[in-house]
């Protein structure tokens, strides 16, 4: 996927799609192998979306692929077809690709917990040497790679949850590379300051950053069932005071449209302004009185490390003032943060945020608003479910014009806006922090750390 978000040749030589975009199909590049040498085939490709789309092996990405059907009638043709127009689907061929030779006799609930989960073999330029889960992730060069060996030989990644023992591993030159975007819980504008002092040997650059979403629910529980509770909650928080006192001038800008696919950012949704007094005439409305010791109710707010802690517990203060008694819970990493997040009512019920990337297509942030994705495991995390947003979603993806889809994502913004379900708090500002000794290294940012290019990079031992 290139910056502008259109789709790039990579292990598709070219595609074509159907006039109604419901058809793909594939040309896959010939000569390209898996990292043990074997080839892959489009019978690899159309193998791997099987199993994304098969509910047995229950993948995080099922609900993109509900009835499609996929075939490779040869070695380099895969074809795609859905009932319905998918003019997004596009977007859903970055994943990497998995060698049938090797899993097709696994069973589906093996799949998981399988050798293959933490010793997998792909097809990229470098490959798995070990992985110790919450640790670091060892890589090798794949001397097989279709591109040529790439010049950096051994990539280490590691798995960093405290703040400071990062700053302290990036101000050592323990680190290399660090995008702001890739920490879980993000930074503070000191934290920004610290990393981007005055060493000689790393250099920082601007990239754009991420959204936050403020999620509350599950919404099929209370209080979140209450579209009063989400928007007094919503008027309660201060969004320009955190942005100062935790990202910083310039650290940060107010977003209010939950589709953040540029093309589908609906310019005309009204903010949330912060307003106490409107936020306690909502909770008076909604059936929610003050008790004796002032408080309506209680809930979590969950958080994960990093500058998460400090702006949850801003947003916690925020909420004192209209009754909400909201305990800072702080999960830890964010596997298990968002483990327990999409876990659809089976120990959460609260407050959360969570990062948005840019999506290139606004299909992927509708998937988390359909009530089919409202699973345990799910995307739908915060159990929206709402008859006339999804008519529009659906209409939405139901032809490949943008120009048509783009007015049904205004209208889907505008509902996800009145009905308060998920909430845009602000677009951080991304940097990158780099070694002056990595040589020839790209990265926009929009995407994280899967924006971050080190193929053709190489490591120079002076600066």
């Amino acid at each position: 996927m290139a910056n502008n978000f259109t789709a790039e040749p990579d292990l598709a030589t070219n595609w074509t799609i159907s006039s109604n975009a419901s058809v793909y199909t594939f040309t896959i590049r010939q000569g390209v192998t898996f990292s043990d040498g074997s080839p892959l085939s489009a019978q690899d490709v159309a193998f791997t979306y099987q199993k994304f789309a098969d509910p047995t092996v229950a993948s995080e990405v099922e609900g993109q692929f509900v009835n499609m059907t996929v075939s490779a009638p040869n070695n380099n043709t895969v074809i795609f077809k859905f009932p319905t127009p998918r003019p997004d689907f596009i977007t859903d061929t970055w994943y990497g690709i998995v060698p049938m030779h090797i899993l097709q006799n696994v069973p589906n609930q093996n799949l998981r917990n399988n050798s293959f989960s933490t010793s997998p073999i792909g097809s990229g330029p470098w490959k798995v040497v070990s992985y110790t889960p919450n640790t670091q992730l060892s890589l090798i060069a794949n001397t097989h790679y279709w591109k040529g060996t790439p010049k950096i030989t051994n990539i280490i990644f590691k798995f960093v949850t405290d703040t400071s023992a990062m700053l302290t591993d990036v101000e050592s030159q323990q680190i290399d590379l660090l995008n702001t975007n890739a920490f879980a819980g993000g930074l503070t504008a000191q934290n920004i300051q610290q990393i981007g002092g005055n060493n000689s040997n790393q250099y920082v650059t601007q990239v754009p950053g991420t959204t936050q979403i403020l999620y509350m629910g599950p919404q099929n529980d209370t209080p979140w069932s209450n579209v009063l509770v989400r928007q007094a909650v919503l008027h309660s928080i201060n969004r320009t005071e955190i942005i100062e006192k935790v990202l910083g001038v310039g650290g940060g800008v107010i977003s209010n449209d939950r589709f953040v696919t540029p093309w589908a950012i609906n310019p005309n949704i009204a903010p949330y302004t912060y307003n106490v007094t409107l936020a306690n005439q909502l909770l008076d409305q909604a059936g929610y009185p003050r008790a004796s010791n002032g408080t309506r109710f209680t809930t979590n707010l969950y958080t994960t490390t990093g500058a998460r802690v400090v702006w949850s517990q801003l947003i916690a203060n925020m909420l004192t003032q209209v009754g909400i008694s909201a305990k800072v819970v702080t999960v830890g990493d964010f596997g298990t943060y968002y483990g327990l997040l999409s876990n659809q009512g089976n120990g959460h019920n609260g407050i959360w945020t969570i990062f948005n990337n840019i999506d290139a297509d606004p299909a992927t942030t509708a998937n988390e608003l359909l009530p089919t994705n409202a699973y345990a495991g799910g995307v739908n995390v915060a159990n929206v479910n709402n008859a006339s947003l999804t008519q529009v979603l659906q209409k939405a993806d139901g032809t490949g014009n943008q120009s048509i889809r783009q007015q049904f994502y205004y209208q889907a913004g505008e509902i996800v806006s009145q009905q308060a379900y998920e909430w845009p708090l602000w677009i951080t500002t991304g940097y990158n922090v780099v070694s002056c000794h990595v040589k020839n290294f790209t990265s926009d940012g929009a995407l994280g750390m899967d924006d971050i290019n080190l193929e053709y990079a190489y490591w120079s031992a002076t600066c």
